[in-house]
Formats: C-alpha cells, structure tokens, sequence
C-alpha cells in the first residue's frame, strides 16, 4: 500500500514540489511523512500482520472488518477507502508523465495503459497479487533511493554543496 501511495509522490512531485518551494519541503515530507509511517511500522506491523494470518485477512478492509467482527465494517471502510481515489489518480498520473517522457506515448494512452495494466492484474490476481507488486515495487524505490542518495555524495560531495547547487538554478531554493 505504501509504495502504491507514495511512489509518484516521491519520485515525481515532492522533487518538483521541492524546487519551486526550497528545501522546507523536504524536511516536511520527511518528518510528516516517513518519519511517522517507519515508527508506526515498527510498533504495530508485527501484530497487525499475526492478527491478519490468524484471521486470514487479504486485505485491508477485511483486517478491519475481522478485527471488529463486522462485515458492515468491513463494507464501511472499504468504502472509505474509495476516496483515496486521489492518491490513485496521482499515480497513473505519474505513470502518463513518464510513458511520455521516456517513450513518447501521449499522456491520454499511458493513463488508459497503466489503468488496464492495473485493473487486469487485480482481477485476474487479486488482492495478493497488488500485495506482491507493492512488495517489488517498495524494494525498487528503496533500491533507487538509496542510488540517489549516494549519488548526491558523488556527484555533488554531499546535501549541502547539492542544495548550494540547486539555489544557483534557483533562487526559491534554501
């Protein structure tokens, strides 16, 4: 779930975000961000997953739902949980912008490629296979961030001659 969430945002408009509003806004994200969702993993993650084996939850409105003893719950929440649409919105999004930058496929068709690439795997996989593609797709983006962030020592000799860099293109930036 979390690296569906977070990949465009991390990846394409934080980086964006970043530059038309300085360094800020990268201590935000970070501090209300990863900092809250590590901590957060750390301290329920090993019962939330015991809880969802032993009540063989797939997914998240099932682990709710079973946690509560309640399949109006588990409705309620799945729901709710309809209104992240924007976060999904986001990502395909973020998907159109690349297939057209890297592969010059026009915004309107990668969109309707990465929604029937989506919508296909769910239906024919279901919940699991979404878990196992967020699983692949979270180690990707560690794996890359961690590149990056190695990168910015070699290329640049660390985050503060990068952000005096990046303030000589832009003034918004520090």
């Amino acid at each position: 779930f979390a690296a569906t969430w977070s990949s465009a945002v991390v990846f394409l408009g934080l980086p964006g975000f970043s530059y038309a509003s300085g360094v800020s806004a990268l201590t935000w994200h970070t501090f209300t961000f990863w900092a809250p969702g590590i901590i957060s993993i750390i301290i329920v993650a090993k019962r939330f997953r015991a809880f969802g084996e032993s009540a063989g939850s797939l997914s998240l409105p099932e682990w709710i739902g079973d946690r509560y003893n309640s399949d109006a719950v588990t409705v309620l929440f799945a729901f709710v949980l309809l209104f992240n649409i924007m976060y999904v919105a986001a990502q395909f999004t973020g998907l159109a912008l690349l297939f057209d930058a890297l592969i010059n496929i026009q915004f309107e068709i990668g969109a309707i490629i990465a929604l029937a690439v989506v919508v296909g795997y769910v239906a024919f996989g279901g919940t699991y296979t979404d878990v196992v593609t967020d699983f692949i797709q979270g180690l990707l983006m560690m794996i890359i961030g961690v590149v990056i962030f190695v990168m910015v020592f070699v290329f640049f000799g660390g985050p503060f001659q990068l952000i005096g860099e990046m303030q000589a293109v832009s003034g918004n930036f520090g």
